[in-house]
């Protein structure tokens, strides 16, 4: 999902002139994620966010209108992900306490 918005994010007349200053850089970014994205191999999908790392900060320099500065949403933010993180490792109930329904 961050992959679709970064790249629309970049396609937006007000991104577009900014970021196509850096001309090499926008140029990797839209062909790696073209790449990842229409490569026909399965295990590219079991690790998406893995393959993304490259081009991950150009498409978060893109979206940087879209996030928000409140430090402390963000530090929330920040802490849901880890425990998801975790729980997509060590099984959802060992990190919140409950099963999901």
């Amino acid at each position: 999902m961050v992959t679709l918005l970064g790249i629309v994010a970049m396609s937006l007349p007000r991104n577009r002139q900014q970021f196509w200053q850096h001309q090499p850089e926008a140029l990797f970014a839209w062909m790696y994620v073209l790449f990842v994205i229409t490569y026909n191999d399965k295990d590219i999908f079991l690790a998406f966010d893995r393959y993304l790392a490259p081009a991950l900060p150009l498409l978060l320099f893109a979206m940087r209108d879209w996030i928000p500065r409140d430090r402390r949403l963000l530090w929330r933010g920040a802490v849901l992900a880890a425990l998801l993180s975790a729980a997509e490792v060590v099984t959802f109930k060992n990190v919140f306490g409950f099963r999901l329904p």
